[in-house]
Parts: structure tokens; C-alpha cells; sequence
């Protein structure tokens, strides 16, 4: 009976992981053919409008070292949102990615080589194509801002966020609560085509603090994650 009772829960699980894993995908597959209909234009405007909340956003004026991704195609812009922080004065750090690697680091970004111009690297990132080991992140971020294939917001104030499935996210996040004993504050950047009623979500995907989108060209959503 033990054995039984053991099969059946573990048939249970992987049924459950095997059913979300086939729900993110669907949803994945969903969002990426909306956003082939969004134009330039709106993502422009809508990039406009997420800078304008970033830039009032007081954990931003109050943070000492930043992360965040630089965009690609589909995404809210943040070229803008980086010009802004190094005005600001901020220790900036940007992701990068190596093939065969399974884990991204977090690497100090210049104003000169940001001014130049990053090259374009694998999957059509713009990153370092040389990673110098005394700018890698060595002190815990206060805030990062994220991407995100697709976000929900709920009414208990947990902010969800669905990737793009490789996981290199929530594996630097929960590397980084292991080594520093606490996250960054969590920010995501979402277009409002981003934004769904639910995202599946499992155990070691993290919440977000915070999710700023463009709701008009006019104003803001933001979500404030409420404390526990």
C-alpha cells in the first residue's frame, strides 16, 4: 500500500509538471503572436511611458547598483531607461549569457562602451563579447529590472512573471538570496499586450516587487507587491 500510495503521488506531480510545462508554452506561444502585430510605434510609446515611471520611482533614485536587461526585439525599450541611470549616476550591471552555460552573469556596463555600442551576441542580445572577472556583480543589486514573455497581477498583490523558459532569472535570483541573504527588488518592463489574466507559475519562480506597463499612451499601471 506504501508503494502505491508513493506511485500515485508521484504520478501527481509530474502529471501537475508535465500540465504546467504544457500551459507556459501554450502561453508563450500565444503572447509571441500578438506582439507580431504590435508596431514600432506602439512600442515606442509605450517604452516612453514606462521611462516616465521608472524615472519617479523612488527605490530608483534611492538605489546604489542596478540591474537590467538591455532589450530586444518585442520588449518595452530600454535604451532610455539606461541613459537615465548613468545620469543618475548608477552602478549598472547587464546580464550576459555564454553558450553551453547555464548560468548568466551580471557584468558592471561602462558609459563609454554603452555610448559605443554593444555588440550583438548569441540569441540577438546585446551584451559584452568579453567578460572582464573584476566587473562581475560581487555586491548584492538593490534593484533589477526585469523582462518577461507574459505578467499577471492579482488582488492578494503577488506579481507574477512567466520567462522564456531557459530559467536563467530565477536561477541568478535565487543565487543571489543564497549569497547576499535577500532579492533585489523586482521590477518588471511589460508591454500592455503582456498582460494576462493568470500565469502559471511554479516553486522556484519568483515574484515581482513591482510591474510598471504602459496602459495608455497617457499613463501607468503600476502594482505594488504588498509586504507580507
Amino acid at each position: 500500500i506504501f508503494l502505491i500510495l508513493c506511485f500515485s503521488r508521484l504520478f501527481l506531480f509530474l502529471n501537475l509538471q508535465m500540465t504546467l510545462y504544457t500551459l507556459k508554452k501554450c502561453l508563450r506561444k500565444k503572447i509571441s503572436q500578438i506582439l507580431t502585430n504590435v508596431s514600432n510605434h506602439e512600442i515606442l510609446d509605450e517604452s516612453a511611458t514606462v521611462l516616465d515611471a521608472v524615472r519617479t520611482h523612488e527605490r530608483i533614485g534611492n538605489a546604489h547598483r542596478i540591474g537590467i536587461y538591455v532589450s530586444t526585439d518585442k520588449e518595452i525599450i530600454t535604451d532610455g531607461i539606461i541613459d537615465l541611470l548613468f545620469h543618475l549616476n548608477k552602478k549598472i550591471y547587464i546580464p550576459n549569457f555564454k553558450k553551453g552555460e547555464s548560468e548568466m552573469k551580471f557584468i558592471g556596463l561602462l558609459q563609454s562602451e554603452w555610448d559605443e555600442g554593444l555588440p550583438y551576441t548569441m540569441w540577438n542580445i546585446r551584451q559584452h563579447s568579453f567578460i572582464d572577472s573584476l566587473r562581475i556583480l560581487d555586491s548584492p543589486l538593490d534593484v533589477l529590472l526585469m523582462p518577461g514573455v507574459a505578467f499577471s497581477t492579482h488582488s492578494d498583490g503577488v506579481i507574477k512573471r512567466l520567462g522564456h523558459g531557459m530559467g536563467y532569472f530565477d536561477r541568478f535570483l535565487h543565487q543571489h538570496s543564497a549569497e547576499y541573504g535577500r532579492l533585489p527588488y523586482l521590477m518588471g518592463l511589460s508591454l500592455r499586450q503582456q498582460i494576462v489574466e493568470s500565469v502559471p507559475v511554479e516553486d522556484h519562480d519568483v515574484p515581482l516587487n513591482y510591474l510598471v506597463y504602459a496602459h495608455s499612451t497617457m499613463a501607468t499601471q503600476n502594482y505594488e507587491k504588498k509586504d507580507s
